[in-house]
Order: structure tokens, then sequence, then C-alpha cells
């Protein structure tokens, strides 16, 4: 037997009088079940503990085991009980019941909800639910199209429990509605550098670094970072911190990063050159952390494992004002970072396990992934369902506890689905990604799913192909952006690789354009905005793979000097120039604005660079 929601409902709220996250599951409870098209009376009782109830149910749930914002949701034949341990746990719960009636939370705003007709019949028993991780939620940048509240009601109905907010203009906003959704707060990126006005260097270089040691003509410059050594430097970071501690207002924790650089942006100065990039950035935290500290602010303070600091030095040990936020950029998205078949992720793997160590007993350690940052994909949304979830059992068996991916720009396009992924296997831990791709299709398309996941699994298998850079040489920068030379195999067979990716998904974009011919209007646009995501993604692939066989054809040529080397490098450089022209051309009609930076920037830097190599061995 199952449980058909009434038309009429009787709820019985029991919470605490003082909680705004518990009346705001209220509230949303209510306005859900109205949407369903049901007639809601509430009766209230004040308690001590939080509760919704849908009927005459009396016996409270047993909350054992339930942990963080967990919640247990039962179901009887005479109604449903809502209960947790706090008022996020009940909001979390609210949304999973509304889910579980047949609601769907596809994107932020009301025109991403979508609720069905008829609401589905719930299964009778009790449901006990618990996230892997006490601390999810996403970092904010560039979200374009929706305003940070409304992004942070989203991330609520997807029962994430963080808010991690990057850019100032941002942060007001946060900061009124946070305690009303329940979730933690966290501001800021990278800012360090603001801390040490460059306007003083002519008058006191000695605060800025070095940039080689004094035996090879080192001298000081105002470029990146600082003299973190010298003793004015360290009161005026501390200093200058406080103030803006004081500007931003409250938070659990406050990034205030060091300069965004692949190399060395640290000093060599006498007194600083015997300690690595790392140990001079977590001196730098240290002072930041006892600066808030010390003025009572409270904010902790993160220690970035990223670029320059993805290993951590051995000499400035790090302190409870301080938490890890491991950032592993360049790492291989073709491959689970646990798998040990990928040498590139062996290494990064190594260092998370060599900063955990180093961070022993200092609580609440962060991980700072990738998969929604369209800027480290060129404007691409890489569906990367399978890394997702074997990401999640290596980054817990490590003892993480936070858990903040990138989210830069958001659905422009269509839903970004690796955060659907995400949100889902923070609650199951025996999630696969069959279930996940089946889950998916049925939300979306509950009619027909089919179609649906077979274009998600062919979208899937492009991507997690066109990921790979397992073997391309750790010592240079890149990522999916820089493709490197290469004479080499793996430079041959990623080559071929982004040809595949490419075919796979323009021909599973027809597939789907063609499998639903009397889809509803919101299917019939949903497939509108896919395909057209898929036909720009593909075109961007293809101009991928010209990139990398030209790219393959200079390091052979670099090694024989031979002139037919490098004409066919030249060769597929202007054929790359002219297919990222038509990638273009397609983002476009797809959607995505003019002013998005992250993917015309990189777009229009993509061709200048490979325009200039053409002229360069054009000869």
């Amino acid at each position: 037997m199952k449980f058909q929601l009434p038309n009429e409902i009787r709820l019985f709220a029991r919470f605490r009088a003082d909680s705004r996250c518990a009346e705001y599951a209220l509230s949303e409870l209510v306005r859900l079940l109205t949407a369903l098209g049901r007639t809601v009376e509430v009766s209230r009782r004040r308690s001590s503990g939080f509760r919704l109830q849908l009927g005459a149910l009396q016996s409270a749930p047993k909350l054992t085991g339930i942990h963080h914002d967990g919640f247990v949701l039962t179901v009887e034949r005479n109604g449903v009980d809502l209960a947790a341990r706090n008022a996020k746990g009940l909001l979390n719960a609210v949304y999973e019941l509304a889910e579980q009636l047949g609601v769907a939370f596809v994107e932020p705003g009301a025109k991403g909800e979508w609720v069905p007709e008829t609401p589905q019949p719930l299964a009778l028993g009790t449901q006990r639910w618990t996230p892997r991780f006490a601390w999810r939620g996403t970092c904010f940048s560039s979200l374009h199209d929706f305003p940070v509240a409304e992004w942070l009601k989203f991330h609520a109905k997807l029962k994430l429990n963080g808010a991690f907010i990057a850019e100032p203009e941002n942060f007001a906003a946060a900061q009124a509605v946070v305690e009303q959704l329940g979730l933690r707060l966290e501001l800021g990126q990278h800012g360090f550098r603001e801390l040490l006005p460059r306007s003083d260097f002519e008058k006191h270089p000695e605060r800025f670094r070095m940039h080689q040691p004094e035996d090879f003509g080192g001298r000081r410059v105002a470029d990146y970072n600082c003299c973190v050594t010298h003793p004015e430097t360290q009161r005026l970071l501390a200093e200058n911190f406080r103030k803006f501690l004081d500007r931003i207002g409250p938070a659990y924790a406050v990034h205030c990063w060091p300069d965004d650089l692949p190399g060395s942006g640290w000093c060599l100065c006498p007194s600083c050159r015997s300690l690595t990039n790392s140990d001079q950035a977590q001196l730098a935290m240290r002072i930041l952390g006892h600066a808030a500290r010390d003025c009572g602010h409270g904010a902790r303070i993160s220690m970035l494992a990223y670029h320059d600091t993805m290993f951590p030095g051995e000499l400035i040990a790090p302190d409870d004002t301080n938490f890890l936020l491991f950032a592993p950029r360049e790492r291989c998205y073709g491959h689970g970072l646990g798998d040990d078949a990928c040498p590139r992720n062996r290494h990064y793997l190594e260092a998370l396990r060599r900063w955990r160590k180093r961070f022993r007993g200092i609580p609440d350690s962060h991980v700072f992934e990738y998969y929604f940052d369209q800027i480290l994909f060129r404007g691409m949304y890489f569906f990367l369902p399978r890394i997702i979830l074997e990401d999640l059992k290596t980054y817990a068996a490590y003892g993480i506890e936070s858990y903040f991916p990138l989210q830069v720009a958001g659905p422009l396009l269509a839903p970004e689905y690796n955060l659907a992924v995400f949100v889902r296997a923070q609650w199951d831990e025996q999630l696969t990604v069959s279930r996940v791709l089946t889950d998916l299709a049925r939300s979306l398309a509950p009619e027909h799913p089919g179609p649906f996941r077979r274009y998600l699994a062919a979208r899937a298998a492009a991507f997690q192909l066109a990921a790979q850079t397992c073997e391309h040489q750790l010592g240079i920068y890149l990522d999916y952006r820089w493709l490197p030379e290469s004479d080499t195999p793996f430079g041959r067979r990623v080559a071929r690789h982004y040809r595949s990716a490419s075919d796979r998904l323009r021909r599973a974009a027809g597939e789907l354009a063609a499998a639903y011919p009397d889809a509803s209007p919101r299917l019939a646009d949903l497939i509108r905005r896919e395909v057209a995501r898929a036909e720009f993604e593909a075109a961007e692939l293809s101009g991928m793979a010209a990139q990398q066989t030209g790219l393959n054809a200079l390091g052979h040529y670099h090694n024989t000097g031979k002139a037919a080397d490098r004409r066919a490098a030249v060769t597929a450089f202007r054929q790359a120039i002219e297919r990222f022209e038509r990638s273009r051309e397609l983002a476009e009609r797809a959607g995505i604005p003019a002013d998005a930076w992250y993917f015309h920037n990189v777009n229009d830097w993509q061709r200048r660079e490979l325009r200039e190599k053409a002229d360069k061995f054009d000869f």
C-alpha cells in the first residue's frame, strides 16, 4: 500500500518559536503543497524539537544515528511525519518530501521548479537520511541570470547547507538570507595582495618580495604577494585584514588567498628563501587567522593548497585559526582522484595525503573542486557523474568534512547535471552512475525517460573521454584550455579522444532532438536548450582535436626540425581557429551572453594564441 496525498491537509507544526529556518520550512511546505493543488490548514504547537506532520500521527520518530542536518521521513497510512535534530534538517525533509511527490528542482527561480499535475503516491515506511559530509555547498562566482539570493534558495532546495560567496558585491545579499535558509556562510577568494598596497613600494620596497636570491641578481618587485617575514609587513597585513573584516561583517570563514599563479610569486630574500611557497603562504594565513581572533571577529581562515602551494611545506605549522582548502585544479577529470591507474591523480592524491597529515588535529578540512567551473572547461558543461561519485568516496576516506566545488556561471544554457549528481550522492553512499542517470531522466522526462537517459549516458561517456589528461607531464602548466605540445603516444591519443567525444556528442544531440516530437512545452524548451548546448560543445571539442593535432605536430617538429611537421602544425592551427570561430557562433546562438567572460575571453585568447603560433611557424 501507499499513501496518497489527500485534497485537504491538516498540518501540525512543532518547533521552537525563535527559529527563522523552521518557520521557512513550514512556509515552504505549505507553498509546495498548495502548488500541488492541496488545501492546507496549519496547527501550531511550540516545542523544543523540530517536527512537521501531515495527518494524525502521534509517536515521535527516533533520531538515533541522524547526524548534522539529517532527518527522518515517516510515511504511514494516515499521514506523513518529518522530524530532524535542527531546523535545517527540517527544511531538508520538506524538500525531500516534495521530490518524492514528484516536484523537480531543476534550476534556480520559479521556472526551474517543475511541479507535476498529480502528486506521486508515497511508499509506506521510515526513511532515515544522513549526509556523507558535514558541510556541503558551492562557491558562487559570476552567476549572470540569477541573483545570489535566488541561487541560495535553490541550493537550500538541493539540501546543501553551506554558502561560499566569492564576490564582495554579493556578500550583503547572502548575509540577508543565510539564517533563514539554514546555511553556514563563507566569504572571499583571492585578495591577499590587496592587504599590502602596491603604492607603498617606492618608499618601502623592503616590504615586498625579492624575485630571485641576491646572488642571482635578486631585487624587490611589487608584482605578487609580499615579503611575509618582514615584521612591518606582518603588522600591516594584520591591521588591514582587521579593517577588511569590519567591512564585510560576520561569516564562519573568510578566504583571502594569495595571488593566482602556477609558478612562484613568493619571496627569495635572505629571511624568506628557506621557506617554501607553501611555508610562506601558511605564515601569511596564520597572521590573518590571529588577526581575526584578536579583533573578536572569529572567522577561520583557509590555507589554500593550489598551484605553487599544492604540496605542504615543513617549517611553518598551521594552527586552529586556519583550515585546509584543497584545490587540485590541474588534476585529471577523466579519472577519479583515487584511481591508481592515473599517474596525474596519484600525484594529487599524494598532495592531499601530505596536507591532511600536516593539518592533523585541526578540524574542518575543505575540498574546493571544479566540476562546475566553466572557466576550466572552456565554457562547456563537462558531465562527469562517475568521477564525482568516485571522488566523494575518496575524499570521505581522507577525512574531508566540507565539500565546496567552484560554481562559475551556472546553468546559462540548460541544467547543471554535475550539481544534481553531487547533491544526490551526498545523501546516498550506494548511488551508482546507472541509477543517477535513470533518476535524472525520470525527473526531467517522467512520461518517456528512455531517450533522455540514453542522451545523458552518451554525454557522460563523451566527456569522461575528453577529460583525460593522465600522462601529460606534471612539470608543465596545463589545463583544458592550455593544451600542451606533445610528441608522445598519449598526445596523439588525446587528439583522437577529442574527435570521438565531438562525434558522440553531436550524434547524441541529434537523437535527442528527434526523440520527443510530442513533448510538453516545458520539456520541448529543455530539449531545445540541451541540443543547442551539445552542438556548441561538439564544435568546441572538434576545435580542441585540431588544436592538439597541431600541438603534436609542433612537438614532433621541435625534435625533428622537419618542414613537413612544421607545415602540418600550421595547417592544424588554422583549422582549429576556424572551428573555434564556429563554436563561438554556436555558443552565442545557444544563449551564452556577450558578457560571459569565462567563455568569450577563453575563446578569444585561444584564437589569438593559435594565430600567433601559426604565423610564427609559417615560414
